[in-house]
């Protein structure tokens, strides 16, 4: 999520200071924005509200998976707008990966390396499980350590890397003077 956010504030700023402006956001029209915003909160707040609601944990997978799904074939419907074959080719790998595993699969050594201790936890929860070598695709899961201060370290995954620089560019396009933001909005509009 952290990254994410780096990524949002980075191409923002990268837009900005190369002339364009946060008014051209307003312009930009995705197909689908509600279904966008819909299936981002069913991810963040399924995995939490799970245990609350009682919903069994295959059930609320399956949900999540479910939403993945929804999302790739969100970002493809809006492949002409910059960065969202990456958004889509990144959310489908992490989608692959989560799906075959029944959880993102986790490296204990790339926790160990973030911590920058020998004695972590891995995560363990509705969308994480610790990798194991009975893990599937393995180089696709959380194997690549960030590090950084403290609330900025991370454990990513190749999907994860090509989400983060797909909405990037996507905000970078947004926020230019020029062509780019027109193609965008243009992208957006034949829905």
């Amino acid at each position: 999520m952290i990254l994410l956010l780096i990524s949002v504030v980075v191409g923002l700023a990268a837009g900005l200071l190369s002339g364009g402006s946060l008014a051209r956001l307003q312009h930009v029209r995705l197909r689908g924005e509600s279904w966008l915003v819909l299936l981002l909160l069913l991810q963040l707040v399924l995995p939490a509200a799970t245990a609350r609601i009682g919903m069994s944990a295959t059930l609320a997978l399956g949900i999540w998976l479910l939403a993945m799904a929804g999302l790739v074939i969100l970002a493809l419907r809006n492949v002409s707008a910059p960065g969202m074959v990456l958004v889509a080719l990144g959310v489908a790998l992490n989608l692959m990966v989560i799906g075959l595993n029944a959880g993102m699969p986790v490296s204990e050594r790339a926790v160990k390396i973030v911590a920058r201790s020998d004695t972590v936890e891995v995560p363990h929860d509705l969308v994480h499980r610790p990798m194991t070598g009975e893990t599937l695709l393995p180089w696709l899961a959380d194997v690549i350590p960030v590090p950084g201060p403290k609330g900025l370290r991370a454990v990513v995954s190749v999907g994860d890397l090509l989400l983060v620089t797909g909405v990037g560019l996507l905000l970078f396009a947004a926020t230019r003077e020029g062509g780019d933001s027109r193609a965008l909005a243009d992208a957006g509009s034949a829905s």
